[in-house]
This record gives C-alpha cells, sequence and structure tokens, in this order.
C-alpha cells in the first residue's frame, strides 16, 4: 500500500513553500519512493517570498504512480499539478491554474481524471450594507491519450 506525506510550510530555507513525499509499505516498513517533490520558491518585486504553500491538498492514485497536488498562493491565484512516477523519478506531466483558491483535488483510482474545487471572495453591496460572499467552482479533467479534457461543473 502507499501513501501520500504532504507539508505545505515546511522548507529548508525559511520561506513557506513545501513539499510532498510519497511511501510505499514494504513488509511492514514505510519506504520512500522516489525523492521529496519541492515547491518552487518564487518572490514578489520587493524580494519576499510569496509562500507558494505547495502540498497544501494532494491525491494519491491506486497504484501510487500518479500524484495530484495543489499549490495554493495567499492572495494569489492557485495552481495544481500532476505527477507520474516514471522509474522510480517523480515527473510533472501537467499543471493547471484554475481558481483564485484551489481548495481541495481528488485524482481517480485509475489516476485518469482529476477534480479541483475552487473559491473566491467577491464583494457584495445592496444599499448600505456590504458583506463578502464565497463563490466556488469544480473543475474535472480526464487524461484521454494524452489530451486534457476540460468540464467546468
Amino acid at each position: 500500500s502507499e501513501m501520500c506525506i504532504r507539508d505545505s510550510d515546511n522548507n529548508e530555507t525559511s520561506e513557506i513553500d513545501g513539499h510532498v513525499q510519497v511511501f510505499e509499505n514494504i513488509e511492514g516498513e514505510w519506504i520512500q519512493i522516489g525523492e521529496d517533490i519541492d515547491g518552487e520558491t518564487k518572490y514578489d518585486d520587493e524580494g519576499n517570498p510569496l509562500n507558494l504553500r505547495f502540498g497544501i491538498n494532494v491525491s494519491l492514485s491506486n497504484d501510487g504512480k500518479t500524484l495530484a497536488i495543489n499549490r495554493q498562493k495567499r492572495h494569489y491565484t492557485g495552481s495544481s499539478f500532476i505527477y507520474k512516477n516514471i522509474s522510480g523519478i517523480w515527473t510533472q506531466i501537467e499543471n493547471f491554474t484554475v481558481g483564485y483558491f484551489n481548495n481541495d483535488i481528488s485524482i481517480s483510482g485509475d489516476g485518469s481524471v482529476v477534480a479541483i474545487s475552487t473559491y473566491t471572495f467577491i464583494w457584495c453591496q445592496d444599499e448600505d450594507i456590504v458583506w463578502f460572499d464565497q463563490v466556488g467552482e469544480v473543475f474535472i479533467f480526464k487524461n484521454t491519450f494524452n489530451r486534457i479534457l476540460i468540464c467546468n461543473i
């Protein structure tokens, strides 16, 4: 059986980027599969880290060979990434930017379909009353012969 460990606040420097690890239980011992998948460090115009929070949500296919990872920037657009384990190396095969905040991610058992839920805040006003509300969407991505089909719900 495989297991995915994420730590969206872990980085070897002081910036918050995050990383993901995948383990397999072999004869009662958890062995890491491939190396850590580290988040990318990016900075704003003033040199401050963007705190990308790579690995805020993860999902692993049943065979443990396809991995979906969310990255959620604070006050920026979130992104999602699909990785495949190819000969023991986690290789990014796709990335998506679909919403303001990527809330959750789920991959199908066979690794061919990914669902990403997103949300954003909208500003509302009714006469003298102002409030913020959340609006969400779900995006479905299906990999069909290396062609990604998108359905927005």
